[in-house]
């Protein structure tokens, strides 16, 4: 073999090497990997959200989607658009008041989305959600 033919050969499989490492890379990133036959699509597990208090993914549906279990019953998870009604800033989520709060002009929203005060009169759209084997499951549009 002469060292053209060489380097050819392991520039092909260098290459080879790359892109299935970044196929791989991709298609773990990929957040509707894992959809159910009823249309739920895995989102985070339940304990990277317990530890972190509250999850957003803006890639999961058209919105922004954070998630949040109930301070009041630790079974129920709720996953509300992150987009505020009034001017779609983007909520935060306050664990210690158990309240999503828009930045921009202080609109509350309980953990369900329902709407508290504020500029914002609209409840924040909600998603439905399910535990499945330690996981948080959550069906978007």
């Amino acid at each position: 073999m002469n060292r053209r033919r060489l380097l050819a050969w392991l520039g092909w499989g260098s290459l080879g090497t790359i892109l299935t490492g970044v196929a791989s890379w991709l298609t773990g990133c990929a957040p509707n990997s894992g959809e159910d036959a009823e249309g739920f699509a895995r989102f985070v597990d339940l304990a990277v959200l317990d530890e972190s208090g509250s999850i957003l993914q803006d890639y999961f549906a058209k919105d922004p989607v954070i998630v949040v279990r109930d301070p009041k019953d630790e079974n129920v998870i709720h996953a509300v658009n992150a987009l505020c009604t009034h001017q779609r800033c983007l909520v935060n989520w306050q664990k210690d008041k158990s309240v999503f709060v828009c930045p921009c002009h202080g609109s509350t929203f309980a953990p369900d989305g329902k709407y508290l005060q504020g500029p914002a009169s609209d409840p924040l759209q909600t998603f439905p959600t399910k535990i499945q084997d330690q996981e948080v499951w959550v069906k978007a549009d």
